[in-house]
Formats: C-alpha cells, sequence, structure tokens
C-alpha cells in the first residue's frame, strides 16, 4: 500500500473489507497478508505458512 507506514498498513489490513482481503488472496500477496494481526477477523493462520 503506497505511501503508508508499516504501522498504517497493518491497521488497514485489520479492517479492511472482506472483499479487499480476497483480492490479496487470489493476487498472492502473502508478505502483505501476513501482516493482519491475530486480533482480527481477516487473520488467517494460513497466511503465516504460505508468506515462507
Amino acid at each position: 500500500m503506497a505511501n503508508m507506514t508499516l504501522e498504517e498498513e497493518i491497521e488497514a489490513l485489520r479492517d479492511a473489507d472482506e472483499e479487499i482481503i480476497k483480492e490479496l488472496e487470489d493476487l498472492e500477496m502473502h508478505s502483505l497478508l501476513v501482516l493482519i494481526p491475530k486480533d482480527s477477523k481477516n487473520y488467517k493462520e494460513e497466511y503465516q505458512k504460505k508468506a515462507l
């Protein structure tokens, strides 16, 4: 996400709509999805595994 700090990216992913998360999944952007905090509704453990 352009022109955002890491903290801003994390917060944006925490609260992102389901459609945005789905699009990131479809684009296989696992290195970005791995930033989603565990206490977020968008968190999935599989992102940790796929980012490796």
